[in-house]
C-alpha cells in the first residue's frame, strides 16, 4: 500500500492524491464531491406551490385601465425550507396561465429567468390559456441548477394588456403544462415537481369606471319613464275634467 494524501489548496492548483504521481486537479474533485453530495441528498416531502404574483406589489387584486400592462410573475416555491428546491435548484420550469372572467387579456410578451439557457413555447394552446412557458438549463458550468439557495424559484415574467369595458373582471390562475411536458424538475436528481405541486397562484383584475348599461337596458328604462309620464298627464287630464263639471 500507498497511501493517500488529502490537502486543500486553491482551485487553481494541482495536487498529488496518491504516491503512484497521478495528477488530478482540485476542479475535478470539487465536481466529483457535488454529485456524490447531490446523489446522498436526501428527498424532503415538502408541498410546492405554482405562484402568480403582480411585478411590484403584494396586492392579488388590482383595478385598471383597459390598455395597462399587467406585469406577473410564476415563480416555483416549496412550503418547508431547505430542502430539495433549495439545496439543488431547478433544471427545468414552467406553466401555463388560464383567465376565467368578462375581462380578457391579450400576451405582450414572456421572458424566462435569465438562468437558463433554452427557452421554448409549449402549445398547442389550450382552452382558456393566455400565456405559457417552457424553460430548461443545460448548463454546465458551475454544475447548478436555477435558484440554488432559496425556497422561492422564479421561473419566468409575463406581460399581459389588460382588455375589457369599465366594471368587468378576470382572474388569471396559474396551472401546469401537462402532456408530456415536465414543466418543473430538479437540477441535481431530476426529480419531477410538478407531480408534487399541489397548490396554484390566483391573481384578479377590474377594468376601472362605471359599467355601462346594455342597450336592451337603456330601451327598458326609457320606456318606463314614457310610461309614467302619461300616467301622470292621463290622471291631471282627468283631474281638470272634473273640476270643470
Amino acid at each position: 500500500g500507498s497511501r493517500e494524501r488529502w490537502i486543500h489548496l486553491p482551485k487553481s492548483v494541482s495536487i498529488i492524491c496518491k504516491e503512484s504521481d497521478f495528477m488530478i486537479s482540485c476542479s475535478q474533485i470539487a465536481v466529483r464531491a457535488m454529485l456524490i453530495a447531490l446523489c446522498l441528498c436526501p428527498v424532503a416531502s415538502a408541498d410546492y406551490v405554482l405562484g402568480l404574483q403582480y411585478d411590484g406589489t403584494t396586492d392579488t387584486s388590482l383595478v385598471v385601465n383597459a390598455g395597462d400592462t399587467l406585469t406577473v410573475n410564476m415563480l416555483i416555491s416549496e412550503t418547508a425550507p431547505d430542502t430539495l428546491l433549495f439545496v439543488e435548484g431547478l433544471g427545468g420550469g414552467g406553466g401555463r396561465i388560464v383567465r376565467s372572467g368578462s375581462a380578457n387579456v391579450s400576451l405582450q410578451s414572456v421572458v424566462a429567468n435569465s438562468g437558463f439557457d433554452i427557452e421554448s413555447s409549449p402549445g398547442p394552446v389550450l382552452a382558456g390559456e393566455v400565456g405559457s412557458i417552457l424553460a430548461s438549463t443545460i448548463s454546465t458550468i458551475g454544475l447548478s441548477g436555477v435558484g440554488v439557495g432559496t425556497s422561492a424559484i422564479h421561473i419566468a415574467q409575463f406581460k399581459f394588456t389588460a382588455l375589457g369595458s369599465a366594471g368587468q373582471s378576470a382572474t388569471l390562475t396559474s396551472a401546469l403544462l401537462g402532456g408530456t411536458f415536465i414543466g418543473n424538475e430538479t437540477f441535481g436528481t431530476f426529480t419531477d415537481l410538478d407531480a408534487l405541486i399541489n397548490s396554484f397562484g390566483a391573481l384578479d383584475f377590474t377594468i376601472a369606471g362605471t359599467a355601462v348599461p346594455e342597450t336592451s337596458s337603456i330601451l327598458l328604462g326609457c320606456v318606463s319613464v314614457v310610461a309614467a309620464g302619461f300616467v301622470g298627464w292621463r290622471r291631471r287630464k282627468n283631474a281638470e275634467s272634473t273640476v270643470k263639471i
